[in-house]
C-alpha cells in the first residue's frame, strides 16, 4: 500500500509496491515467489491484484523495460481511481518510456466471468467456459471466458482513458491478453483497454479485447 515515511516521501510496502519499483526501474532486485527482475525483463511468477490505495504501475520515460506475465494476472481490481481506489486513475499501467509487454509460459489458461459493467472476473474455479479464440461475437455478461496465457485486466479508469495501459511513450506487445478493462471517460479516442498517443505495436498471439 502507499504510506509517506517521516520525510513525506512515498513507500510502497506489498507486493504491488515491489512490482511498482521494478518497472519503474527504482530497483533492480528480484522478489522470491513475486517476480525475477534482471534489470530490464520482470518476469511474474505468481497472480497480482492491486488493493485501496496502491499506485498504477509505471514506467518511467527514460526507462525500457520488458514485462513478461508468464502466464499470470496482472488485475487492477476493479477499484478505480481516487479515493479509496488506485492512484493513478484506476488503471493497471502508465508507459512513459518503452514498454515490451510479452509471455514466456506455454498453455497456461484462466476462466473469467464477463460483468456487466465490462469488468472481467477472474473465477479459474468456474465448471465451464468458451475459449476466447471460438468467440464468434462480443461475449455477454455471465459468459464465461478461457484466455490463454498471462493477462492484464481490471483497470477501472475514473480519470481519463484506457482502463488497462494508458501510453505515451512506446509500447509494443508481443503476447499476453488485455481483457475486461474500463473506462468511464467517452469519445472515439478512448479506449478500455489500450489508449496510446505514443507508438504502439502487436505482434504473435497477443490479444485486446476491452
Amino acid at each position: 500500500k502507499v504510506v509517506h515515511n517521516s520525510n513525506n516521501t512515498l513507500e510502497l510496502t506489498n507486493a504491488w509496491g515491489a512490482l511498482y519499483k521494478a518497472l519503474a526501474n527504482t530497483t533492480t532486485t528480484s522478489v522470491e515467489g513475486l517476480f525475477e527482475n534482471n534489470g530490464n525483463t520482470v518476469k511474474l511468477l505468481t497472480d497480482f491484484t492491486a488493493v485501496a490505495d496502491d499506485v498504477t504501475l509505471w514506467v518511467n520515460y527514460d526507462t525500457t523495460k520488458v514485462l513478461d506475465l508468464n502466464g499470470h494476472v496482472l488485475s487492477a481490481g476493479g477499484i478505480g481511481g481516487g479515493s479509496g481506489g488506485l492512484n493513478g486513475g484506476g488503471r493497471v499501467i502508465n508507459v512513459g518510456g518503452n514498454l515490451t509487454i510479452q509471455d514466456s509460459s506455454e498453455g497456461k489458461t484462466h476462466k473469467f466471468v464477463v460483468g456487466a459493467d465490462g469488468l472481467w472476473t477472474l473465477d479459474d474455479g468456474a465448471k465451464d467456459g468458451t475459449p476466447y479464440e471460438e468467440l464468434t461475437e462480443r461475449p455477454d455478461a455471465g459468459d464465461v471466458i478461457i484466455i490463454t496465457g498471462g493477462v492484464i485486466t481490471g483497470g477501472k479508469a475514473t480519470e481519463g482513458h484506457s482502463g488497462g495501459v494508458y501510453n505515451v511513450g512506446t509500447l509494443a506487445m508481443t503476447g499476453g491478453a488485455i481483457v475486461g478493462n474500463t473506462t468511464t471517460k467517452s469519445g472515439d479516442a478512448t479506449g478500455g483497454g489500450v489508449h496510446s498517443t505514443g507508438n504502439f505495436t502487436m505482434s504473435g498471439d497477443a490479444l485486446i479485447c476491452g
